[in-house]
């Protein structure tokens, strides 16, 4: 899928941590109470590496002239 080839591009490269995140997040439909927890830190340290996450995301697929994953 033509969506998934280009998360993949955009998240190479990133820490372990943050794609595990990613995954845990969206993959897994994991709260952010329940990743702190597997990670034993505060839901707020994760609610906010989440959010510089889709900032550093947005950018890479900026980068690549992508708006929208679904045009």
């Amino acid at each position: 899928d033509e969506a998934a080839a280009l998360l993949a591009r955009c998240c190479a490269g990133m820490p372990a941590r943050h794609r595990q995140l990613l995954a845990w997040r969206y993959r897994d439909a994991m709260t952010f109470a329940a990743i702190a927890g597997r990670w034993g830190v505060t839901e707020v340290a994760v609610h906010r590496m989440h959010g510089r996450l889709l900032v550093t995301l947005r950018a890479r697929l900026a980068e690549l002239r992508v708006t929208r994953l679904d045009e």
